[in-house]
């Protein structure tokens, strides 16, 4: 999980913003293979993601370490959150499948 932390820090910071979130969408979308409608749906999926894991988007959400251990047991452990958290992923499947 703190390799996790570590590749959600795309600008290097030290936390996890959701400025990486948009950086992380925004690469996904660049490599294509991803409609407009789906990169917008794409991105809306990241933003719901925050702020379900995370909370309120603002400048000064950022998630040390130690938080995203915490809080990913705790969703992993909701049977509700645990369905929710991996949505993003038929996204990225489309990205790196070539049709």
């Amino acid at each position: 999980m703190r390799t996790l932390h570590r590749i959600l820090d795309v600008n290097r910071d030290g936390v996890v913003s959701f400025d990486d979130y948009k950086l992380i969408a925004k690469r996904f979308t660049d490599l294509g293979h991803l409609t407009p409608e789906m990169s917008a749906e794409f991105e809306e999926v990241m933003r719901q993601t925050w702020v379900e894991q995370f909370g309120e988007i603002t400048p000064y959400n950022l998630v040390t370490a130690e938080q995203f251990l915490t809080e990913v047991h705790h969703r992993l452990n909701d049977e509700q959150m645990e369905k929710r958290i991996g949505r993003f992923l038929p996204y990225l499947f489309k990205v790196v499948t070539f049709n």
